[in-house]
């Protein structure tokens, strides 16, 4: 009987305690499991292609533009001519808000630097018109600060927060913008208009004739109204410093680490006016300007030397094979002149709208982002 009754209480024995043993073995692997996910929720970072609802963020930029004119005074006449070696810096700064996953608007305020001259325009070429436009000589330059609105539409969208953007992304971008702009030209060293002067040698004139004590300065072309605008009864109004513009472009984005982009854009500026190089109807009887320094504005075709660049210019040459200017004879077409008609309703500048073109490189820094601490329950 003692046998027996042993063996069941240590079947009962054994009936407890394995229970107990695995229940305490599932209660050890559970422990383990909770504190492997609570030390990895500690290294946690943010996931950053994370999917999920999209969240609104702010961001703010710095750029360095490089911009070139195309207008009247552009070295070929065709559209989309400029001269690369005008190019010229400039800055801009703006603040966005991106409000959907492929969207995100912005302000921005940029200064640009435009300058061309006609001594660019190639007086070998086998176009008349290039040859007319060394001869006219006219050049200026122009600070433009613009204020616009932009859209940006990115072709890969972002998820999430501003810490799900993507690596790399093409956009376009397209808005409305003002812009003043003031139109500059360079003083000339001698008044050229002179009937005295020595035009292939000016310092060897007589001392009568006007030097400019002002020579070599930037000074604005509106006040003088080189194609008439300040005469009274000649019919043409001043243009306005303020203008609208329409920046439209493509550009490229890309991340950098942390809250940074980078991004590259090149924009271009739909302009609705023609006188951002002060040049755009027609040469003026010279007589009707009283002050000799806008008649210098007005025609700088007999200066001996460029002067922006301060290179010399070959009157001889140019009165012989190139003192020619554009007009439209009853029909419509483009036919050449000679210097003595200069004045008889020469072409100072063409009636198309001038336009830029800016290309800037920007770093962006995007506010806000996904918290880097651990979220305990």
């Amino acid at each position: 009987m003692k046998k027996p009754l042993l063996l069941v209480l240590f079947l009962l024995m054994v009936a407890v305690l394995i229970p107990d043993d695995a229940e305490a073995q599932r209660r050890r692997r559970g422990n383990r499991y909770k504190r492997k996910r609570n030390k990895n929720v500690t290294r946690y970072k943010g996931n950053r292609r994370i999917q999920g609802r999209f969240r609104p963020y702010n961001f703010v930029s710095l750029g360095l533009n490089a911009s070139n004119y195309f207008g009247d005074l552009a070295p070929l006449n065709r559209n989309a001519s400029a001269d690369i070696s005008f190019t010229r810096p400039g800055i801009g700064v703006s603040f966005g808000r991106r409000f959907n996953s492929h969207a995100s608007a912005r302000a921005n305020l940029n200064y640009v630097r435009l300058i061309a001259s006609d001594f660019s325009a190639n007086i070998d070429g086998d176009i008349a018109s290039d040859a007319t436009r060394h001869a006219r000589n006219l050049s200026f330059r122009n600070d433009v600060i613009e204020l616009s609105a932009i859209f940006d539409i990115d072709l890969i969208g972002n998820q999430g927060s501003s810490a799900a953007r993507v690596a790399f992304t093409p956009f376009v971008f397209g808005g409305i913008g003002f812009l003043y702009h003031n139109p500059q030209g360079r003083v000339p060293f001698f008044d050229f208009h002179d009937p005295n002067i020595n035009l292939t040698d000016p310092g060897a004139s007589p001392a009568s004739v006007q030097r400019f004590e002002n020579a070599g300065d930037w000074v604005s072309l509106r006040q003088f109204g080189t194609e008439g605008q300040n005469i009274a009864g000649n019919g043409v109004e001043p243009y306005s410093n303020f203008q609208l513009a329409l920046p439209i472009g493509i550009g490229f984005k890309l991340r950098l680490p942390e809250n940074f982009d980078a991004a590259i854009e090149f924009g271009y500026r739909i302009l609705f006016f023609d006188y951002l190089d002060d040049a755009s109807g027609r040469f003026i009887d010279l007589n009707e300007f009283e002050d000799p320094l806008a008649r210098a504005f007005a025609d700088r075709s007999l200066e001996n030397i460029d002067i922006i660049s301060e290179q010399p210019r070959d009157i001889n040459r140019i009165n012989s094979i190139s003192r020619v200017v554009a007009v439209r004879d009853a029909n419509g077409a483009l036919v050449y002149r000679t210097r003595s008609e200069f004045v008889e309703g020469g072409i100072r500048g063409t009636n198309k709208n001038d336009s830029y073109f800016v290309t800037q490189i920007k770093l962006i820094y995007n506010i806000g982002g996904v918290k880097k601490r651990a979220k305990f329950r």
